[in-house]
């Protein structure tokens, strides 16, 4: 009877021990049921948390996250918390999207240019120009661009003009030229791509080639002898012409010039003073180097004073009134109103003999230089 007394304490200290331990355990597992670990990772930076939360949404606001609509939130914010649980924040930034004209702002938390142009709504194609790549890394810092890109097929004529070549030709005289073809101008008809940056050429590639016509130049034979010996004389020549000759008179008292009621001339109108242009007497020469046949001339053509070899048909001119010029020496030192381009007058003393020279071809060689052999 005494054994039992004596472990009475014993028993006594083994189930307050137990109790203590059912308490403890009481605690431990209601601490752990009401109280939460979650890792917060807020754009890539962890955050521990240990909260009463039950929600996502209740985590964020008590670690005073402010969000906006277009911020990325997992899991969603009505989702329950679990312990252990890992939340993600990735805070959206500010873009600066232009297209077609507009310059627009989006919130995106893309990672990629294309993401950004997904949330701003902009819609491009493969031959749209997007700067940067659609693929590289969003830049917040730098504007996105996406440029609308447009081509189109095109004609477009071409006239390659024609040149002219001269051609010499040893057979003629200085200052003749004979056409020897006339000129073609070249067509080419070219397709060119048009190719359009938001409604602007940016470009234009020839891709095709056509010759419709092919270009030929104008060939004109120009002369080159620059010499011919005459008689005694030597003469060096500055250009030959082919003109028309016709003959006047001076229209003075003696050379049988019909005069009007005013005292004008026939052959020299109101000017029958006996002088020519530049003052030279209105006298018949003889065709020598010293006494040279006058003539009028167009001085556009050859410059007054010019001394020139004219050259006829036989080498004379006969009429009834027999030979009445021979070739020779002439000077030009008169003008007349009918006198324009080629084309000289032929100074005669007879009003009948100038008016039976009638018409004649002449060839003009303007000297430049005579030496006597």
């Amino acid at each position: 009877m005494v054994q039992p007394v004596a472990n009475r304490p014993h028993v006594l200290s083994l189930a307050a021990f137990f109790l203590l331990a059912i308490i403890l355990t009481a605690v431990v597992v209601g601490y752990l049921s009401w109280y939460k670990w979650v890792t917060v990772f807020v754009d890539g930076h962890p955050h521990e948390i240990v909260t009463t939360a039950s929600k996502v949404d209740d985590v964020l606001s008590g670690m005073n996250v402010q969000l906006l609509s277009q911020d990325y939130v997992f899991p969603p914010g009505e989702q329950p918390l679990s312990r252990g649980m890992g939340i993600v924040v990735i805070k959206a930034q500010p873009y600066i999207v232009n297209y077609e004209g507009n310059t627009t702002e989006v919130w995106s938390v893309g990672s990629k240019v294309s993401d950004i142009l997904a949330d701003a709504g902009v819609e491009y194609y493969n031959h749209d120009l997007v700067v940067p790549g659609a693929e590289t890394t969003a830049d917040a810092t730098n504007p996105i661009s996406v440029i609308r890109v447009e081509s189109e097929l095109v004609e477009e004529k071409i006239i390659l003009p024609y040149a002219t070549r001269h051609i010499p030709n040893y057979s003629m005289y200085r200052g003749q030229q004979r056409l020897r073809y006339p000129g073609r101008d070249g067509v080419i008809i070219n397709t060119i791509e048009m190719v359009y940056h938001d409604g602007q050429v940016a470009e234009r590639n020839v891709v095709d080639s056509r010759e419709i016509v092919s270009k030929r130049d104008r060939e004109i034979e120009v002369g080159t002898i620059s010499s011919i010996t005459r008689g005694n004389y030597s003469i060096r020549l500055e250009k030959v012409l082919d003109v028309v000759a016709t003959g006047y008179c001076p229209g003075t008292p003696g050379s049988g010039c019909p005069i009007d009621e005013h005292g004008h001339s026939q052959c020299t109108g109101r000017y029958n003073t006996g002088r020519t242009a530049d003052g030279t007497r209105a006298i018949e020469g003889s065709g020598t180097l010293n006494d040279p046949y006058i003539v009028a001339v167009d001085p556009r053509v050859i410059p007054m004073g010019s001394l020139l070899w004219l050259e006829f048909p036989r080498g004379r001119v006969t009429t009834r009134h027999g030979t009445i010029i021979r070739d020779g020496f002439a000077i030009a030192a008169d003008v007349g109103g009918a006198i324009k381009e080629n084309r000289i007058d032929v100074l005669f003393d007879s009003h009948n003999v100038a008016w039976s020279f009638g018409r004649r071809q002449v060839r003009v060689f303007v000297v430049e230089d005579v030496e006597q052999r």
